[in-house]
């Protein structure tokens, strides 16, 4: 009786363990997802502030072209 109450504390704990290994593995792609998503919303804000600054100075260039 005390070897069949041992094995089944030791499948539990085996499986609380895997679960919660489960979870942390759950939780680091949570955060590379989140992570990437980041970067990726960064890069565009920057790529779209580029693209506004240089529109600008180009336009600003041609309108001082013009006037003098």
């Amino acid at each position: 009786m005390l070897v069949l109450i041992k094995r089944v504390k030791t499948k539990y704990l085996l499986l609380e363990q895997k679960k919660f290994q489960n979870k942390s593995k759950n939780i680091d792609e949570v955060y590379q997802l989140v992570f990437f998503r980041c970067i990726m919303f960064l890069s565009y804000r920057v790529a779209f502030l580029c693209n506004v600054f240089v529109k600008l100075i180009i336009h600003q260039k041609v309108l001082y072209d013009i006037f003098l």
